[in-house]
């Protein structure tokens, strides 16, 4: 089983560890490092994709590590920061196709944009309901979530479904909030179910 969450810790801890070996503590900074990290990801991997066939193995992610390191290189200068986050982007790829997971690398990708959101204090949140809104509903929403979360931001996807009857279904980070009608019916036809004693 794959383990995305893993990755991205893997890949976060490397980012800090560089920050940690400049002496830069600052949150700021570290988000920006971090955020650049993703953005290096982001434009290697779908390369990598494109590659025809299969690539798993020692001798290609070799390979793949020497396409990218002759892409990647900024600067002259060996020590520059950039050329040490695409280091880490490549070797991180690199073992990402050593251990046949190259193919999970967009899964590691949306985790380590989750690390990111919670390190800038942005809070996901996806919200179906049976019908439209009100007009000023998501704003108190955002507003009530921000202050139940002390988040910095609320990023807000609404979604209308149809199928639910009735309530919403709210989705905060792992957390799902169901108040609505159809899984009220389904847990009602499971109890009428239950044999009686």
């Amino acid at each position: 089983m794959f383990l995305a969450n893993r990755w991205a810790f893997a890949f976060t801890s490397a980012l800090d560890t560089l920050m940690d070996d400049l002496g830069i503590a600052e949150q700021p900074d570290a988000c920006r490092n971090l955020e650049e990290g993703l953005n290096i990801l982001k434009v290697f991997v779908p390369c990598i994709k494109k590659i025809p066939g299969y690539i798993s193995g020692r001798g290609p992610a070799l390979r793949v590590e020497g396409l990218l390191r002759a892409s990647g290189g900024k600067t002259t200068e060996e020590s520059s920061l950039e050329n040490r986050r695409i280091e880490i982007a490549v070797r991180f790829i690199s073992l990402l196709i050593r251990k046949n997971s190259i193919r999970h690398a967009d899964a590691v990708i949306k985790k380590i944009e989750t690390i990111l959101d919670q390190r800038k204090g942005i809070v996901q949140i996806s919200l179906e309901t049976a019908f439209p809104l009100e007009e000023d509903f998501e704003e108190r929403l955002k507003g009530l979530l921000r202050r139940k979360t002390a988040a910095g931001e609320i990023r807000l996807k609404t979604r209308e479904n149809r199928e639910l009857l009735g309530g919403y279904r709210l989705i905060i980070g792992g957390s799902l909030i169901d108040t609505s009608l159809s899984t009220l019916l389904q847990k009602m036809a499971a109890g009428l179910s239950l044999p009686i004693n």
